[in-house]
């Protein structure tokens, strides 16, 4: 029940978004703040455990993108020890 709850809110945000582009996949566990300020291209892929803040000044998401919470976890984990190591 909580499943289909969460697909029909973001189905209502993803109404909201300013542009959604073609074969766009976004994980029923995103949160989208400001939607009408968010603009994603063709081809992209946002998974599970993502926040979107749009307030400031929009957000624009280009073609071919793979949000996932981990990789940029372990992306500024990986900065930190070659910062490190020199």
């Amino acid at each position: 029940m909580v499943g289909f709850l969460r697909r029909l809110y973001l189905k209502r945000i993803l109404k909201r978004v300013k542009q959604v582009g073609a074969n766009v996949f976004v994980h029923e566990s995103t949160e989208i703040y400001a939607p009408e300020l968010l603009e994603i291209g063709d081809y992209v892929h946002i998974q599970q455990g993502c926040k979107l803040f749009a307030d400031g000044g929009g957000i624009t998401i280009g073609e071919g993108t793979i949000f996932m919470m981990t990789l940029n976890y372990n992306l500024f984990h990986m900065i930190i020890v070659i910062r490190i190591k020199k």
